[in-house]
């Protein structure tokens, strides 16, 4: 009996949820799960070399990192100052939800046919301030990915919570075999 209650014990307050990316700690206590890490910056990708700034920082007001891609190099003059290159064949931003105009809380594959997960289907606004030297505005990208796990999107993350809970019940399971025993 002691190994069912440890178990559904386990089950219940360890809860993983993939569309999300994180964990919960018995669900009503959600708010205690950290913000997410995300990869942010823009830059340009070429058949050999890709070249942009980039670095990790904690988004805590959203729950997905994105990148939003193109290939006018036009687009990226008027929206940000940075030597662009015309040898590049795509240029792209990534950040945070909520950044660059787009919405905190962001689904765009909800409810919709599988063609929209299709990498640069859907398009999305993104906005930077006008600033004196004339760059700033709103442009129409394509969505490259969103992402919705905590650690930097990455995959490893996933199995934590496989992992905790598997050792979890392998603990519970050998030292409830060696009390028998």
């Amino acid at each position: 009996r002691l190994l069912a209650v440890v178990i559904a014990i386990a089950i219940f307050s360890c809860n993983y949820d993939d569309e999300l990316g994180y964990i919960h700690i018995l669900k009503s206590q959600s708010n205690l799960v950290s913000a997410i890490k995300c990869y942010v910056g823009y830059g340009q990708r070429g058949l050999q070399f890709s070249k942009g700034i980039s670095w990790a920082r904690t988004c805590p007001l959203t729950k997905y990192c994105f990148e939003v891609v193109t290939s006018d190099i036009n687009k990226m003059k008027k929206l940000i100052d940075y030597p662009w290159d015309s040898y590049y064949y795509e240029y792209y931003i990534r950040s945070c939800g909520g950044d660059f105009g787009t919405p905190l809380d962001y689904h765009p594959y909800k409810g919709q046919p599988d063609v929209y997960r299709t990498p640069k289907y859907v398009q999305i606004n993104i906005t930077t301030p006008k600033v004196i030297t004339g760059y700033g505005g709103t442009e129409m990208m394509s969505l490259n990915y969103i992402c919705r796990k905590p650690d930097l999107c990455n995959a490893a993350s996933n199995r934590y919570p496989s992992i905790l809970f598997l050792s979890i019940l392998t603990t519970v399971g050998l030292s409830t075999f060696f009390l028998i025993w």
